[in-house]
């Protein structure tokens, strides 16, 4: 099934010392710029403890059930962060999931948060999820809503 077509918002914000532009990659795009971003991918990816490897995100990228939105240094013309997104629609509402977000420099882009989630609401989302450790709701501002436990059935749990 083909992910549905989804708008798009480019902003440029001027952040001491150099400007940053939050930029959304259509699927059709995402071969070309995965390579230049994949190393910022690599811990958040690893941290999944097995379920999705960088390979997996990538063609979940050029397919359109993920996307990517690239932090971009305009000056040095070069990625400053990446961010890999899905929309997940419930019952009653859509909700954009923050699934991996990597990089470097995080005071030029964390503000661009807010571009993700214009983008979202642009799309049909009413919220943001962002999964990963609790320093990143310190960091982006968003209330902790609740927390996943589980357990390995494969016998390799340190109970960590």
């Amino acid at each position: 099934m083909a992910a549905p077509e989804l708008a798009t918002v480019t902003s440029i914000v001027a952040v001491e010392p150099l400007p940053a532009r939050f930029v959304t990659i259509p699927p059709e795009h995402a071969f070309q710029v995965f390579d230049t971003v994949s190393e910022m991918l690599e811990k958040p990816v690893a941290m999944c403890e097995g379920r999705i490897e960088l390979e997996d995100v990538r063609a979940l990228l050029e397919n359109g059930h993920f996307t990517l939105h690239v932090f971009w240094d305009e000056e040095a013309r070069a990625p400053l962060a990446a961010v890999v997104t899905a929309f997940q629609d419930y019952a009653r509402k859509r909700v954009l999931e923050i699934h991996f977000c990597g990089g470097g420099h995080m005071e030029r882009w964390k503000h661009h948060i807010k571009s993700i989630e214009d983008w979202a609401k642009l799309n049909g989302a009413s919220q943001v999820d962002i999964y990963g450790r609790p320093g990143w709701g310190r960091v982006l501002g968003y209330p902790e809503r609740y927390r996943v436990f589980g357990i390995s059935l494969e016998g390799d749990d340190d109970g960590d």
